[in-house]
C-alpha cells in the first residue's frame, strides 16, 4: 500500500506538476541513531528510491542529519506522511508519551515492541540490531501539519488501528491524537480494518 500511495504521488508530481519537486523539502519523521554511522535508514531510503527518483528533474533531498532539529523548525509542515506502529506509536514516539511535548524533536529510547517491528518489517535481520535510540518529531509537531494522511496496512496493525479510534485519547496509545486534528486521513486495507465496525470504515 505504501509503495502504491508514492508511486501515485511520483506519477502525480511527473505528470501534471514537473515543477512542484523543486520547491519541497522533504525528510523523515523518525531517524535512527545509527542511520548516521551509515546503518540502512528503511523509511528514508524507501521515499528516496520509490518517490523521489521518479520526479525529475527535482533533486533528491538527502537525509536530514546533523540538522534535522534546524530544519523541523521552518514553520510550516505542509504534508505529513505516516502510519502507525503496532504498539500505537507516531514516528518514534512510543507509549507513553507527552502528547504536549514542548520540543519539535528529540532523543527516544525504543521500547521492545517499536524495535520488534523493524524487524518484522524486514528493516533488520535481528532484534539485536536494532538500534535503541533514535530521532523523532514529537506529537505537537507532527499534528502542526496542515494535512496529515495516515496509511496502516496488515493484520498485526488492527488492534494499534482499533485503539486508535475507540481509546480515549491519551499517550498510552499515542496514535489517538490524530483524531484532534481537522484535516487528517486514515487509509487502510482489508486486515488492518478488520477489527472495525462498518461504521467506522466508512
Amino acid at each position: 500500500m505504501l509503495s502504491a500511495l508514492i508511486s501515485c504521488l511520483a506519477s502525480t508530481g511527473r505528470v501534471l506538476l514537473p515543477f512542484i519537486w523543486m520547491s519541497i523539502l522533504a525528510w523523515t519523521l523518525k531517524l535512527l541513531s545509527a542511520s548516521a554511522c551509515g546503518c540502512a535508514a528503511p523509511s528514508s531510503t524507501t521515499f528516496r528510491s520509490l518517490l523521489f527518483t521518479c520526479s525529475s528533474p527535482a533533486p533528491i533531498p538527502k537525509p536530514p542529519q546533523p540538522n534535522m532539529q534546524t530544519n523541523c523548525l521552518r514553520p510550516p509542515i505542509d504534508i505529513v506522511c505516516c502510519g502507525i506502529g503496532s504498539n500505537g506509536h507516531l514516528a518514534f514516539n512510543d507509549p507513553p508519551v507527552d502528547l504536549n511535548d514542548p520540543s519539535d524533536v528529540k532523543v527516544v529510547q525504543l521500547d521492545a515492541a517499536c524495535r520488534q517491528q523493524q524487524v518484522d518489517d524486514h528493516c533488520f535481520d535481528r532484534f539485536g540490531d536494532v538500534p535503541t535510540h533514535a530521532l523523532t518529531l514529537t506529537i505537537p509537531r507532527l499534528l502542526a501539519a496542515d494535512r496529515i494522511f495516515c496509511c496502516v496496512p496488515g493484520a498485526f496493525k488492527k488492534v494499534a488501528v482499533r485503539r486508535t479510534l475507540q481509546d480515549p485519547i491519551s499517550g498510552l496509545v499515542p496514535a489517538t491524537a490524530l483524531r484532534t486534528h481537522s484535516n487528517w486521513s486514515l487509509y487502510l486495507d482489508e486486515d488492518s480494518a478488520a477489527d472495525l465496525t462498518s461504521h467506522e470504515v466508512q
